[in-house]
């Protein structure tokens, strides 16, 4: 596979080329989503393999421009959502939703991705955000795990986008997760992830901060939703942190990143 392309500009890897470059590494013990560049033919390929997908504009952040497309469960027709217009479509033949996609989003600007099996809170969608820092050696530190869960009526769970909260992990997988043995593996494994991904990112660029959002499944499994990184926009955000009750998190963040103005 060809090396991803950097965007030098920008100074990130937009979704297709971030997929492309994790897809050659490791992001154990977390899993990649089946994603494709948009066009007529993977769309189609996308929503007869599986049940619901979503379509994500390349260079968007903040839940901004993403749609999700499910099968109406028994039949071959599928409704469409968009974020921030969340009323479902009436129910589209497959020819009738690729062509509305396709009037919207424009292929090769824009990634399909399967929907991942994972849990969600009373019906709202959340994540896992693992926040990755340089420590003064250069090496990588997970700096703090947290879980952001939507507000009502939303596909996706980042909190600004959807007005809502950020929880502690431990919180979450003890309404989730019944086992009490897996509860204690998921910080254990997102860890690993996150640190897993920091290195890998590492064989090609030189970034700062990582923040990986991975989606959690009933058995524990791990999903890696997103990973962003910083660039010229700014960062991950580490205001998220200052939700949580414990402060300290925070703190140890800003003292790792003093010349950095938070977002």
């Amino acid at each position: 596979m060809a090396i991803p392309v950097f965007d030098p500009i920008r100074e990130f890897y937009d979704k297709w080329e971030m997929h492309r470059l994790l897809s050659q590494e490791s992001t154990a013990p977390a899993k990649l989503l089946a994603t494709e560049l948009l066009s007529a033919q993977s769309l189609t390929r996308m929503l007869k393999r599986y049940r619901s997908v979503y379509v994500k504009p390349l260079g968007t952040w903040g839940g901004k421009q993403i749609s999700r497309i499910d099968r109406v469960a028994g039949s071959d027709t599928w409704r469409w959502r968009r974020q921030g217009r969340l009323k479902a479509s009436p129910a589209y033949t497959l020819a009738a939703v690729r062509a509305r996609i396709l009037r919207v989003y424009l292929p090769r600007h824009s990634i399909v991705q399967q929907a991942a099996p994972v849990l969600s809170i009373k019906g709202r969608p959340f994540d896992i955000r693992v926040h990755m820092q340089r420590e003064p050696d250069r090496s990588w530190v997970c700096a703090g795990i947290l879980v952001r869960v939507s507000g009502t009526q939303s596909i996706v769970s980042n909190v600004g986008a959807t007005e809502g909260k950020v929880l502690p992990l431990a919180d979450v997988t003890k309404i989730v997760l019944r086992s009490p043995a897996i509860r204690k593996q998921v910080p254990i494994s997102a860890e690993q992830a996150g640190l897993a991904i920091a290195h890998s990112l590492d064989r090609y660029q030189d970034f700062e901060e990582i923040g990986v959002d991975l989606g959690l499944g009933r058995k524990g499994k791990l999903w890696v939703f997103e990973v962003n990184t910083n660039d010229r926009f700014g960062s991950p955000s580490q205001k998220l942190f200052l939700q949580l009750p414990d402060q300290t998190i925070y703190q140890r963040m800003r003292a790792r990143t003093p010349h950095r103005i938070p977002t």
